[in-house]
């Protein structure tokens, strides 16, 4: 109805083959940028350039300004798109940041669209994040440089997470636009969504190698209408 559209992504069939990745050789899944020119050729695409221009044309019919879109754009995609800048200066090449152009063309059409609120849903890094997507997600989100989406990246209900947390800590250190970060934990994540907010409650498990473990809330944000960005 006119409460949400849910738009699920493919980010695996489609996209161009990572950047400066040898075919048939092991590979840690980071470069550093300098030594990569691929990893920003805008010609690259990690949805698919047809895949990209049918998300645009969803974008454009949940815009406001058609007075008949709906009051939540929700975008379930198989990643984080939030910018995610090591301390090592190394840039991931699986994720959203090993293809930036692309990322760059998302948040620019979700900014020019101009759908009532826009709030993407993702996974894979067996971690929990919480992030603001600003419209240059090359920079921190601040006054010249505002929010227009928000994300909620859930964490695997089983797998261990192959980090940890002090790692994840420098991570949002380092990273204005990741508001929270976990990886320590199993569990999912419950959405809640209203006219007036979508609330996100990122639930956990106490020991996930018992049945009978006990199931605790570990965090809850909230994106008000009109509002963009998650707060705690």
């Amino acid at each position: 109805g006119d409460l949400a559209h849910l738009h699920l992504l493919d980010g695996r069939q489609f996209r161009s083959p990572q950047a400066c990745r040898a075919p048939g050789q092991a590979n840690t899944g980071t470069v550093q940028p300098a030594q990569c020119p691929a990893l920003q050729d805008p010609a690259r695409s990690f949805l698919g350039h047809a895949q990209e221009q049918w998300l645009y044309q969803q974008l454009r019919g949940d815009s406001a300004s058609h007075g008949h879109g709906p009051r939540w754009s929700l975008l379930g995609q198989s990643t984080l798109f939030s910018p995610r800048h090591l301390p090592s200066g190394a840039e991931s090449t699986d994720p959203w940041d090993g293809y930036p152009a692309a990322r760059q063309r998302f948040a620019q059409q979700i900014a020019q669209s101009g759908p009532r609120n826009t709030v993407l849903l993702g996974g894979d890094l067996h971690q929990n994040y919480v992030c603001s997507i600003a419209r240059d997600c090359s920079q921190p989100p601040g006054k010249g440089n505002p929010v227009v989406a928000s994300e909620f990246c859930g964490t695997s209900i089983s797998s261990r997470s192959g980090t940890q947390q002090a790692k994840v800590d420098a991570i949002v250190a380092n990273n204005p636009q990741v508001l929270f970060a976990r990886c320590e934990e199993r569990g999912y994540g419950l959405l809640d969504i209203t006219p007036r907010a979508v609330t996100t409650e990122l639930r956990a498990v106490a020991n996930p190698m018992r049945a009978d473990t006990t199931v605790y809330t570990l965090a809850r944000f909230a994106v008000q209408n009109g509002v963009p960005g998650p707060v705690r």
